[in-house]
């Protein structure tokens, strides 16, 4: 019997109340020698002896009754997790193939580690494989043939995708609350402390399963560290001007301190160098700039020379870049006014036509217009459209274009819901008012709070705000911006290939000071930016990623870091296809004449070769692990044997402190009817005659 609050046990010691109040308030007689009731004595002296009896029944019910209390809180369950079960059931091997893992020997030391697991199995032993890497591990290859498993270990390679070892072990839990298995799982990795998240829920393995780990990567010389760049922030669609390109990245050094050169080079051309000086294990910023004129998509790298690199690409970081003629915006004027501050369209259209830098070319309409050479809709405080323009909306956005919606504070909530909201990433519920609120961002990955924060364009708690919108979230619509009192400022969602954005609150001066301070402008810009629905992803893809190649298609590596070699990837024929990013760089795809651009990046924190602390790794997955340490041919290794999780899904299947309960509930009705019996009236003279000769402590019988 095992308890899920051990703790508990110690109220059973309240089981001795009953047992004190039975001595200290049982009822005292004295003889008295009465010779008139001398016949009625033997009859007396058993009644008395039956109520005794009775008075102890009670009290030992009672005893019970408060140890199945205890028992009903404590929570006991039975547990059957042992090591000869474990060996007696299937094997789970966790192959790292993460980037990280290509440093050195270690995935060649990682596939002999697992190739040794399956040549100690039992024979007829179910043999399962999970190869994980990019933050989410693949399928699992299941076999009960060694030979079929050995022949997967050694076809499998290391991706070069991000560490994430908890989602791992996750997969491991949905696997056996499926199948309700259990067995062993052996971890193999090099333990990268960086793949280990501290920010997460951690799941705990259950106690069916031992977890073996097994570290790679030990025996690596050591190393003096590289350099890591990573791209920090740049704008992937521009305008043709002077300087008109500029990239912002992030360079680490993992290493002694020392100097590195920083080099932009786009499409083959080296347009601009810096020379940076990295003290020794920090990071550095670098922005450097260009002038690219002519319209068209351009393949761009930063490198880093002077240095090495752990990791092949390391020293770089690939970008597409676009030159754009001027962006069309139409903005539908649903509040006009002679008032320039009740305007809804006044400060849009000017934030957007201010300055020849602007990419933006914007147009005021009462109505909404033909939608032909357009790129992006406003609706500057629209309570409702015609059904056909909604529809035209409908298919504008569907097929790839942007929408921004300024809610004011005169819409009618209910003609905006049918109608414009049919396309809102949230429907309106009410305008509230009165309280002084500010804008904080929500989402700190997203684009728009990352080049408004990040490059510092302004302060987006300066605006303050008198009134805003109440809206009902959407299950699928992003929250970008929130009000200070947490209610959402400023929702994203897609529609098809383009994609809407609420602002809830208007863009004129009736609800608040927005348009008149400076984050206004570059708020306005980077959301219509942002809804181009054009190469942002081309600098969010990374290594294990996969690449749509539609049908008749080719995909070619053009810049691949370990030379010509290996630049080409097999083309990809027929039908509409994929392929997986297998090593970072430009890749191109070509179809029916056309071609794209897209950027694959490593992940900078896989050169970080730290590795995690087997014991505070144990802590993570389990709070009180039952563990042992065993000798291998390849070292000490550190045997997980039970996981309390396990404990608490073991007591939640079998639920014994329910029947416990229904037994106290039984108990407790016998307890009543018990006492009642036993502290009913006392037989008298009249009845049964009470003990002849006896008096109590109140008088005489």
């Amino acid at each position: 019997m095992n308890w899920l609050s051990p703790s508990l046990l110690y109220y059973a010691l309240l089981a001795a109340v009953p047992i004190v109040l039975h001595f200290l308030m049982r009822e005292r007689l004295q003889k008295v020698a009465f010779s008139a009731m001398r016949f009625l004595r033997k009859h007396s002296v058993e009644t008395f002896a039956r109520r005794r009896w009775l008075e102890w029944l009670l009290t030992a019910l009672r005893v019970v009754c408060i140890l199945i209390l205890v028992t009903v809180f404590a929570r006991p369950f039975f547990a059957k997790s042992s090591v000869a079960d474990h060996s007696a059931a299937e094997i789970v091997i966790l192959l790292d193939t993460s980037r990280s893992m290509s440093f050195g020997t270690r995935f060649a030391d990682a596939q002999a580690e697992a190739l040794k697991i399956v040549h100690e199995a039992k024979p007829g032993v179910p043999l399962a494989i999970l190869t994980f890497d990019r933050g989410g591990p693949g399928m699992f290859f299941e076999a009960a043939d060694a030979a079929q498993v050995e022949d997967y270990i050694r076809g499998v390679r290391a991706i070069g995708g991000s560490t994430d070892i908890l989602a791992a072990i996750d997969r491991v839990m949905d696997r056996a609350a499926q199948k309700h298995s259990h067995g062993a799982v052996h971890l193999v990795s090099d333990m990268q402390a960086s793949g280990i998240s501290h920010n997460r829920d951690i799941r705990r393995l259950p106690a069916s399963y031992s977890l073996n780990i097994h570290t790679v990567g030990g025996k690596d010389a050591p190393v003096e560290g590289g350099v890591a760049v990573e791209g920090g922030s740049f704008s992937a669609d521009i305008t043709p001007g002077e300087h008109n390109f500029s990239i912002s990245v992030r360079v680490f050094n993992r290493g002694p301190e020392r100097d590195v050169d920083a080099k932009l080079n786009v499409d083959g051309k080296q347009w601009a160098v810096k020379r940076l000086h990295l003290p020794r294990n920090d990071q550095t910023v670098a922005t450097l700039n260009c002038t690219l004129r002519e319209p068209g998509e351009f393949a761009g790298e930063v490198l880093l020379t002077g240095a090495p690199a752990l990791l092949a690409g390391d020293d770089r970081f690939n970008f597409v870049v676009r030159v754009v003629a001027k962006v069309r915006v139409a903005i539908v004027n649903g509040h006009p006014s002679s008032d320039p501050k009740e305007d809804a369209a006044l400060y849009i259209y000017t934030a957007l036509n201010a300055g020849s830098e602007s990419a933006c070319v914007a147009e005021v309409f009462k109505t909404l217009p033909k939608l032909d050479g357009v790129d992006l809709v406003v609706l500057a405080s629209v309570s409702s459209l015609p059904s056909k323009d909604v529809e035209r909306l409908s298919a504008f956005v569907k097929a790839g274009g942007g929408m921004l919606i300024a809610a004011g504070p005169g819409i009618v909530a209910e003609d905006f819901n049918a109608s414009v909201g049919l396309l809102s990433p949230a429907r309106l519920r009410n305008w509230s008012s009165g309280e002084e609120t500010y804008l904080v961002p929500a989402d700190s990955h997203h684009a728009l709070v990352t080049h408004l924060v990040t490059e510092g364009k302004g302060d987006l708690s300066a605006a303050r705000f008198e009134g805003w919108w109440e809206v009902k979230d959407s299950q699928d619509a992003r929250v970008v911006l929130r009000y200070s009192n947490h209610r959402p400022a400023l929702l994203e969602k897609q529609f098809g290939k383009g994609t809407v954005v609420l602002f809830a609150n208007s863009a004129d001066l009736r609800t608040g000071d927005f348009p008149l301070r400076g984050i206004f402008v570059p708020f306005l810009r980077e959301s219509l930016r942002n809804l181009l629905n054009r190469g942002e992803k081309s600098s969010a893809l990374g290594i294990g990623d996969t690449l749509a190649v539609p049908a008749g298609g080719s995909v070619v590596l053009m810049n691949a870091p370990h030379g010509p070699g290996e630049a080409k990837v097999p083309a990809q024929n027929g039908a509409a296809s994929s392929t997986q990013a297998s090593a970072p760089g430009i890749y191109k795809i070509t179809s029916q004449g056309k071609t794209e651009l897209l950027a694959v990046n490593g992940d900078p924190r896989e050169s970080d070769l730290t590795a995690a602390d087997a014991g505070e790794f144990e802590k993570m997955i389990s709070s009180a692990p039952a563990a042992e340490l065993r000798n291998t041919g390849s070292g000490v290794e550190r045997v997980i044997l039970s996981a309390p999780a396990a404990e608490v899904e073991a007591e939640h299947r079998q639920m014994l402190w329910w029947w416990c309960a229904a037994a106290l509930f039984v108990l407790s009705f016998i307890e009543l009817w018990l006492a009642a019996k036993v502290t009913g009236p006392a037989p008298s003279a009249s009845k049964e005659p009470v003990l002849s000769g006896t008096k109590t402590a109140g008088g005489h019988a």
